[in-house]
């Protein structure tokens, strides 16, 4: 019998790519892939063996939705591929896990720490890892205090809220720049000072507690992680080559600075399953962890085309195989194209 997984985010950029990648994995035969989504346009249904509906990922009906749709196709795995829908189904694990089938994320606690940047970087700054200089506001006083702080130490300043998901609402203050310009796709506005005390900084009044942090700067790195109870099994860094958007492209990056962050990162939070972290620099050019996400890399699938079998490594992790060696294809760049495919589903 084939192993059979769920995957949510049908709609994810590169999902249709990673949904084809598992049907095809090398190691482990015909692997049947169900495809869930709150949206009947999510592209990924036209790539997968079987597509069901369910409610997004914040909505209280999700848990018991997905494990609907994970009983009905009898999956073994149920893989999150976005925040909400990780944390919601870790929090109603035990409607997920019946029958034997696994939930490829960690406990509930665990996720909830890594969703709050300021508890996140508590606990990798008490593990000896690196992130930014930070401060958590809870009041507008703290923002104004802890953003005057960094000034005053010559540094430029990131400002976002404590639990944002997907990057969204981030202000960089910066001293090369005049006025206020969207960056990443609207997600980040860049500017000056005078620009963020007149104009900008009232916006979070409505977003506490934030957080502000040291600037960080390009490259932007995506290391991916694979591990089973706090002990790294497989790991690999990815530079992105527009830093602002994952999805455009990676190069497969040999810094061992970065390889030497993730045995470290997995044994802090005891984690296992397939996790992405996000990475840049100081301004000595030294990583600091940006954030760790709750399930893995929207672009893992830029690690599966470098020839790096993550995903039929997630599948071998999930039936308790030894991973094979892997010839890690360093300096290999990945980058996407538009193609079309014959859809999967009847007309």
């Amino acid at each position: 019998m084939s192993f059979r997984i769920l995957v949510t985010c049908a709609g994810g950029g590169l999902v249709p790519q990673a949904i084809q990648y598992l049907r095809r994995a090398s190691r482990h035969g015909a692997v049947f892939v169900v495809a869930v989504d709150s949206s009947a346009e999510a592209s990924g249904r036209h790539f997968a063996d079987a597509f069901e509906l369910v409610p997004h990922g914040d909505h209280p009906d999700y848990a018991a939705g997905l494990a609907a749709a994970a009983e009905r196709h009898r999956v073994d795995l149920v893989l999150p591929w976005s925040d909400d829908e990780a944390i919601a189904a870790a929090r109603h694990r035990h409607l997920i896990e019946r029958h034997g089938r696994k939930l490829a994320c960690a406990d509930i606690a665990t996720l909830e720490t890594l969703g709050d940047k300021a508890r996140a970087y508590d606990a990798l700054g008490r593990a000896g890892l690196p992130v930014p200089r930070w401060r958590r506001a809870e009041t507008m006083t703290d923002l104004e205090t802890a953003v005057r702080e960094f000034l005053d130490l010559g540094l430029e300043v990131a400002v976002k809220p404590a639990a944002s998901r997907g990057g969204r609402d981030v202000t960089i203050i910066r001293a090369d720049v005049r006025g206020a310009s969207p960056y990443a796709g609207g997600r980040e506005v860049h500017m000056d000072v005078a620009s963020f005390w007149r104009e900008h900084m009232h916006r979070y009044a409505n977003l506490l507690p934030v957080l502000v942090t040291e600037r960080l700067y390009e490259p932007t790195f995506d290391l991916d992680m694979l591990a089973c109870d706090g002990a790294l099994l497989r790991a690999v860094a990815r530079r992105r080559i527009n830093p602002a958007v994952p999805n455009d492209g990676h190069v497969i990056e040999a810094r061992a600075d970065l390889y030497a962050l993730a045995p470290s990162i997995v044994s802090t939070f005891k984690l296992t399953w397939l996790y992405d972290c996000d990475l840049m620099l100081d301004r000595a050019g030294t990583p600091r962890i940006l954030e760790i996400n709750p399930r893995p890399s929207g672009s893992t699938a830029v690690a599966v085309e470098a020839g790096i079998p993550l995903l039929d490594d997630l599948i071998s992790l999930a039936l308790g195989e030894a991973l094979p060696p892997v010839a890690m294809p360093f300096g290999r760049t990945v980058v996407p194209f538009t193609a079309l495919a014959v859809s999967g589903e009847a007309g």
